[in-house]
């Protein structure tokens, strides 16, 4: 897998420059940020569903350059620093694809009418992969990252309580919503609804996980036709962020299949397309999950 430029920096040099090269770098953004172009293609999630592995492979591509970071989070944290800021992020060449990924984009609820506002224009590229499954390692992730010391089942339980009524000006509320929406953040379409009305549906291109890791080729190929950039040979693609297999207990799954069922059921009509995430599943009133 080719590294950025900053990885290989990494890789070479002590801690210590490393840093000092940061500060000039993002010193010479800033002085620059007249020259450089808002991203014209932004993948806005979902969290745990392949947006590291796209990102990698869509700025793999010539055409296309990423930002400083891959997710730049300027629609939520940075959204008071203006575009000045979020411009000094990206390349200063005007005629290729300037791509953010922010995952936690799709989610945030005022972001839709903040970016349509910014670039009405972008193309907006989405993953959605198994809720049952995103839920378990967005948990996992949570727990890696020394943010989450409940259970599974226990922190399922918590969400509720623990996104009710936070203040998304608030950094810490902010940082709530983003850990701790385990079931939340798989209630696709309730999301999707919020992008369709601010965005035309032919700037959304939506994707299915599952697809991405068993068709590699053919959803890139999908993916740079959308964005209008010549389809490349095989790159020998793989997963880039993957996290080892780990059973969930069955009857936990069970329950959280018919969880989702509705919401599922729901996403079919809104997209007209099916995603087989356990269609045989009924749905249940999630007292399971009530604390």
């Amino acid at each position: 897998m080719q590294k950025t430029v900053r990885e290989r920096a990494r890789a070479i040099l002590p801690e210590r420059l490393v840093s000092t090269a940061k500060h000039v770098e993002s010193a010479i953004r800033r002085s620059t940020w007249f020259f450089r172009p808002l991203p014209n293609a932004i993948i806005i999630g979902a969290m745990r569903s392949g947006t590291t592995s796209l990102h990698r492979w869509l700025t793999m591509q010539p055409e296309i350059r990423g930002g400083a970071n891959k997710e730049v989070h300027y629609f939520d944290v940075n959204w008071h620093r203006g575009t000045a800021w979020y411009r000094s992020k990206f390349s200063m060449r005007k005629h290729a694809v300037q791509l953010e990924a922010t995952p936690y984009y799709i989610f945030h609820p005022e972001i839709p009418r903040r970016l349509a506002a910014t670039i009405p224009h972008c193309k907006l590229i989405v993953l959605l992969r198994n809720p049952v499954d995103r839920a378990y390692s967005h948990y996992r992730h949570s727990v890696r990252n020394g943010h989450e010391q409940l259970g599974f089942r226990d922190a399922i339980r918590a969400e509720e309580e623990r996104l009710r009524d936070l203040d998304l000006g608030n950094l810490e509320h902010v940082r709530r919503h983003m850990r701790f929406s385990y079931l939340a953040r798989g209630r696709y379409a309730e999301q999707l609804e919020r992008w369709f009305a601010v965005f035309p549906r032919a700037q959304i291109l939506i994707l299915q996980s599952e697809r991405l890791f068993t068709a590699s080729e053919e959803q890139l190929k999908r993916v740079l036709d959308f964005l209008g950039v010549p389809s490349c040979s095989s790159l020998g693609l793989r997963n880039v962020n993957p996290t080892a297999a780990s059973s969930l207990d069955p009857a936990l799954r069970k329950a959280l299949d018919g969880y989702f069922a509705p919401y599922n059921e729901k996403l079919r009509v809104l997209l007209g397309r099916e995603f087989g995430w356990c269609e045989s599943a009924t749905g249940t009133d999630g007292s399971l999950f009530c604390s």
